[in-house]
């Protein structure tokens, strides 16, 4: 856990600052505590009054933003996605479509952080982050434990709507690479959620699968 220290606020954002560049740069492995300290201008002593190790300081990096993120999918978006106790077409109203838009321009602010997790996180608790999430996802889905295949009302292949679900988390990880605006990582998140949607759709035997809005 981070440790309070008076006047010190400044220092940390600067450490921050540093060590996002650093593991970026090189990922968590091959980052390094001495060149982080050393750009950011304190001793290592001073750095460990801050905190306790490498590993402390790359989850304060990430650890709010992403539960932020998670919240956001949570309360904005996954509602939206899966709704198999229909058999019919996949539709949401122009205030959801505006509701998932505005979560999705939330997320793009927090886009440096879905990089570090693409790219960086290898060593650390968010090694397998969307692995784990993707799975999560499938048993909210499907409302079945792990050794089960099928869910209840539809043909869904729960191996196929794993796959589905974590190269959606993927693209948008990839997505927030670019140097977008929030809108237009909106619009363009908004399509993938689209192409990744109809999949799901079609494995669940939906009769149609099309995502339209309903105004």
């Amino acid at each position: 856990m981070q440790k309070e220290q008076p006047d010190g606020l400044k220092t940390i954002e600067n450490i921050k600052r540093i060590a996002y560049d650093e593991f970026m740069a090189k990922g968590f492995r091959k980052a390094s505590l001495r060149q982080i300290v050393k750009k950011a201008g304190v001793t290592t002593g001073a750095f460990y009054g801050y905190y306790d190790s490498k590993e402390e300081l790359f989850a304060d990096l990430i650890d709010d933003h992403v539960e932020r993120i998670m919240t956001i999918m949570d309360n904005n978006i996954s509602k939206h996605i899966v709704r198999a106790e229909y058999d019919s077409i996949f539709s949401v109203s122009e205030e959801e479509m505006e509701e998932i838009k505005q979560a999705l321009r939330e997320i793009y602010k927090h886009r440096g952080v879905m990089k570090i997790i693409v790219s960086s996180a290898e060593g650390t608790k968010y090694g397998n982050f969307l692995e784990r999430v993707a799975s999560q996802r499938v048993s909210y889905y499907c409302g079945y434990d792990d050794d089960a295949l099928y869910t209840k009302s539809h043909h869904m292949n729960r191996h196929l709507l794993y796959h589905i679900i974590l190269e959606m988390y993927y693209a948008f990880c990839e997505l927030s690479m670019f140097d977008l605006t929030d809108n237009e990582f909106a619009e363009n998140a908004l399509g993938l959620w689209n192409f990744y949607a109809i999949g799901c759709a079609y494995l669940a035997g939906f009769k149609s699968t099309l995502v339209e809005v309903k105004g």
